[in-house]
């Protein structure tokens, strides 16, 4: 057996920091909350009816630790706007003993179990749940597939929270980045 070590000190040591985590979306969808870029929105609130139910997870709002993401998901739904839209980032500062307290799943990678999953939510049909339970998880995390083709994107992850409970109890968002206007309202992502 091989073990890999890290070369180097650990820059920062271990103190269960919250996970920083981010949502593409768009002004228009968000204009009645007035958003101004560094300011958090405050009377925002999650409608899971808003939200597709084909997706990875089910039904829910979904959250990435990649900006690049965020930012990729804001210019897909500038794209699709029927309007002149403009993409922007909301920041969610994930405490992780909240995260803990919620009834959950993770996948860490994409073994059979993982793509079972994401075929089973892509139906759109039901709800995903623990056995012997009526309710569906609080929240989904894993990695982002390129369904339905079987592979991910490399460094990207995903957190779904497909339960009213859970969409409620996160925190304000802070409006992070604003596309900038004269690229059509799109970001530029560079690698």
């Amino acid at each position: 057996m091989r073990i890999n070590t890290l070369e180097g000190p650990i820059v920062n040591p271990w103190n269960n920091n919250s996970i920083i985590a981010y949502h593409g979306s768009t002004l228009n969808a968000l204009k009645r909350y007035a958003p101004e870029e560094g300011a958090f929105l405050n009377h925002f609130t999650v409608q899971l009816k808003h939200c597709s139910a084909t997706t990875d997870f089910g039904r829910g709002f979904y959250l990435t630790t990649s900006l690049k993401q965020a930012q990729s998901w804001a210019n897909l739904r500038v794209e699709k706007s029927p309007k002149k839209d403009q993409g922007l980032v909301l920041q969610y500062e994930l405490d992780r003993n909240w995260l803990a307290s919620l009834e959950g799943t993770e996948f860490v990678r994409p073994c059979k179990n993982y793509w079972s999953f994401v075929t089973f939510c892509r139906t759109g049909k039901r709800t995903h749940k623990r056995q012997g339970s009526q309710r569906s998880y609080d929240y989904v995390a894993g990695p982002l597939s390129l369904f339905p083709q079987p592979f991910i994107i490399q460094d990207c992850d995903q957190y779904s929270f497909n339960t009213k409970d859970a969409c409620e109890a996160l925190p304000k968002p802070l409006v992070s980045h604003f596309a900038k206007t004269s690229n059509h309202g799109r970001f530029i992502i560079h690698d």
